[in-house]
């Protein structure tokens, strides 16, 4: 059967339109979710986990850790400030005042995680944080002491739920390896170290060696790399007990424009087990970097010296 050109192109116009009429359908359909924004800001979080109690406290751009120099990593705070700032509720999950319910849904005082962010001193919103959904990417809570079980998108336990272990920040220092104005290093028999002679930010950086400098000529170039490598430190854990150190493996200085970072490295154990303990002046509490981070900064003079 020979179907007509006009026939054709009517019959294209109506799957157009109903292609049309749908999208139209779809995307003029409000949104289900409510978001639950906070008017204030807050200045600490307090997170009751079973058989735990964390604090944050804000101290200009960072969050202190239970009145410690701890500080929390800076993108796990993000994500609790987030939360608590704007609770995205996406239905009601049932009865905060029915017992089994609250079994249910993981919000008895044995399961549940309550977090409130105050100001001043003062609640401004509560959170009982109880079990993920199905999907692990939704999670259900009883917001300010409500009579209902909601649904709130994000896996909040994950986020609320981590150790005072597991929130601290493990960056020791940061800052730019063109911003950095000498390193010294006490290591072995000798004290040596390389300091910029070019201004700070210059196009080519430029350097001399500073004291038990060796008989050889500096390669500037492997200097500038090296120091350029200095940047920064992460610890690879915190040491949570005190215990007895050997002798200092070496020191290390890194001077900059946010002053010195001062790095003591100690070796224990040998072979598999060799590790490298670090003290800094930036910090009370020792820790411990890798090994490959630790000879990064335990430099011998002549590595540096043209060949």
């Amino acid at each position: 059967m020979v179907i007509g050109k006009r026939k054709i192109v009517f019959l294209a116009c109506i799957a157009v339109l109903s292609v049309l009429c749908i999208v139209a359908a779809v995307t003029g359909k409000k949104s289900s979710i409510k978001v639950m924004r906070l008017s204030e800001s807050f200045d600490q979080i307090v997170i009751n986990q079973p058989g735990a109690v964390i604090t944050l406290q804000k101290n200009a751009d960072e969050w202190k850790l239970n009145e410690s120099d701890f500080t929390a990593t800076k993108a796990y705070a993000n994500n609790m400030e987030k939360v608590l700032k704007e609770l995205k509720v996406l239905a009601k999950a049932g009865s905060a005042s029915s017992e089994n319910q609250r079994n249910k849904f993981g919000l008895t005082d044995d399961k549940k995680i309550m977090v409130q962010a105050l100001k001043n001193g003062s609640v401004i919103r509560t959170l009982e944080v109880g079990k993920v959904s199905q999907t692990s990417t939704q999670s259900y809570v009883v917001l300010d002491g409500s009579s209902d079980v909601i649904l709130v998108s994000g896996n909040l336990p994950a986020i609320f739920g981590k150790s005072e272990i597991d929130l601290r920040n493990h960056l020791i220092y940061s800052t730019s390896g063109y911003e950095i104005k000498s390193v010294s290093v006490n290591y072995g028999p000798k004290t040596w170290g390389v300091e910029r002679t070019s201004e700070i930010g210059a196009d080519e950086s430029t350097w001399k060696w500073t004291g038990d400098s060796p008989r050889l000529i500096l390669d500037e170039e492997e200097a500038d790399l090296w120091v350029m490598t200095l940047d920064s430190l992460t610890a690879s854990k915190w040491i949570e007990v005190d215990m007895k150190l050997p002798a200092p493996e070496g020191v290390v200085t890194v001077d900059s424009k946010e002053g010195p970072v001062v790095l003591t490295f100690y070796k224990t154990g040998s072979g598999d087990d060799e590790k490298y303990i670090c003290e800094c002046n930036l910090t009370s509490h020792k820790f411990e970097v890798l090994k490959s981070v630790a000879q990064k900064y335990l430099k011998s003079a002549e590595e540096l010296g043209k060949k």
